[in-house]
């Protein structure tokens, strides 16, 4: 792969959704290959998509794994009812 194109590697493990060149046809899944020829996708049912690169109209990354926004910064933990109660007093 080109230099200009070593770029794209960053999406690798992204969820991405795919916009093929047909108006309404798309895709879902994650980022596992990426050539100048070929886009492979898993999309979590056990399909790998093999899609030809001329067939791509958009690439849309829909959640990117390292975002700061997507970790937790301490475990979730579920509130009980009488804390709930307690703040709607």
């Amino acid at each position: 792969m080109p230099d200009e194109k070593l770029w794209l590697r960053k999406l690798l493990g992204q969820e991405i959704e795919v916009h093929y060149l047909n108006q309404g046809f798309k895709d879902k899944g994650h980022l596992t290959q990426i050539d100048d020829n070929w886009i492979e996708i898993y999309t979590g049912t056990g399909e790998h998509l093999l899609i030809p690169s001329c067939a791509v109209r958009l690439v849309k990354v829909l959640a990117k794994k390292d975002a700061p926004e997507n970790k937790l910064l301490r475990p979730a933990k579920k509130a009980d009812d009488d804390s709930i109660e307690e703040h709607n007093k």
